[in-house]
């Protein structure tokens, strides 16, 4: 037999998930969220749009997300800057997905976070520095070149 889950454990795993976890409707507003960044309280945060913690040049990509969401049915998943804990902007890789009631009908979408920050630092690094390997190659090639008997 199952037993059900105890409301007070679910509280406690939602709150030491690492993503944001969050409910929004078809607007984007925010219906619950599980933990928010230091300079906010969740109920300052519950019945905002979504829309506030993100760069205003992001909310095209959310606006469709919503839509796909909400009229197709469909999971969606992006990558996007916004609101760190330190004040500074982060990444995030965000995935949303409808809720649906059971009859099937879609009544929100969930949008499940996760800071990519450190990963994205390290990508950007990592290129930067094939790039300078792939410049000292090509001088040493024009090196040898212009050298005679090479």
């Amino acid at each position: 037999m199952e037993k059900p889950l105890d409301p007070k454990m679910l509280s406690l795993v939602m709150q030491n998930l690492p993503e944001i976890v969050m409910a929004v409707d078809e607007q984007g507003n925010i219906l619950f969220i599980n933990h928010v960044l230091p300079q906010y309280t969740i109920d300052q945060v519950i019945g905002t749009p979504m829309f506030n913690y993100i760069p205003p040049g992001e909310h095209e990509v959310m606006r469709q997300s919503l839509q796909k969401v909400f009229q197709g049915g469909e999971k969606v998943e992006f990558e996007i800057p916004g609101s760190g804990p330190d004040g500074q902007t982060s990444w995030y890789r965000s995935e949303m997905t409808p809720v649906k009631d059971e009859t099937g009908k879609i009544i929100g979408a969930t949008n499940v976070s996760r800071d990519i920050t450190k990963e994205k630092v390290a990508a950007d690094e990592l290129s930067k520095a094939q790039r300078v390997v792939a410049d000292q190659e090509a001088k040493i090639a024009q090196l040898q070149e212009k050298t005679p008997g090479t």
